[in-house]
């Protein structure tokens, strides 16, 4: 097994990705009945900050970190059109 080593530069780009990319398209499909600022939370599921993402809601966590498989995104309902890269 090889150590890759973390570093500062890799969150930095983590948050840069999901700010451009994935914020926007939650703000515009998952917000109004996933987050604090509309006053829902359906499922018990929040999207709005990194914490209730990972923390996720009654179905279990919107992300699993390594596993983009067992995440919300590889869950969507194809209706929706929703598709991050």
């Amino acid at each position: 097994m090889v150590a890759i080593p973390y570093t500062h530069a890799d969150d930095n780009a983590g948050m840069e990705f999901f700010e451009a990319r994935i914020r926007p398209v939650l703000v515009k499909h998952c917000y109004s009945c996933h987050a604090l600022e509309t006053g829902t939370a359906k499922g018990g599921l929040r999207l709005d900050t990194r914490a209730s993402i990972r923390a996720g809601g009654e179905r279990g966590p919107a992300v699993v970190p390594g596993d983009p498989n067992a995440s919300f995104p590889a869950q969507w309902d194809p209706k929706l059109g929703i598709h991050v890269t």
